[in-house]
């Protein structure tokens, strides 16, 4: 079973998750194969769970992990149906750890969940486009 944000429960769907994924990546050049894959892993690790029970959060996180991985602008689009971006920052915070790597990473928490102080210090510490040498502003 799946838990979804609003507590309510149901059914595990491959065909549902490929969907989604198949989405993400339309017009990109991902073997389907890859995303199989992936449905795959994410229903093993329902299987592997003594409860047989796992969040949305969980799988959409696991999901968005191997999309970063396999393509970047996949993952961004996943990112935006699963984070459901209420505003421009939220979205360009996921773009910006694509451009520098451990600044939110595919495991950061959504606005909502990060404290503003946490989010204050993020800002603080992104160097702007000019500061970083090679990058063009």
């Amino acid at each position: 079973m799946v838990v979804k944000h609003d507590g309510s429960r149901e059914e595990f769907s491959r065909k549902k998750l490929l969907s989604g994924l198949l989405k993400a990546c339309e017009k990109r050049p991902v073997a389907t194969r890859s995303l199989e894959a992936i449905v795959g892993e994410a229903e093993a690790m329902l299987h592997d769970r003594e409860d047989r029970e796992i969040t949305t959060r969980e799988i959409g996180a696991f999901v968005m992990e191997r999309l970063r991985e396999l393509d970047q602008v996949a993952y961004v689009r996943f990112a935006s149906v699963y984070r459901r971006f209420e505003d421009l920052d939220a979205f360009m915070d996921v773009v910006k750890s694509l451009i520098q790597p451990g600044a939110a990473g595919a495991g950061a928490r959504t606005a909502a969940e990060t404290p503003a102080a946490e989010e204050d210090e993020e800002v603080a510490a992104t160097p702007r486009a000019e500061d970083v040498p090679g990058r063009r502003p």
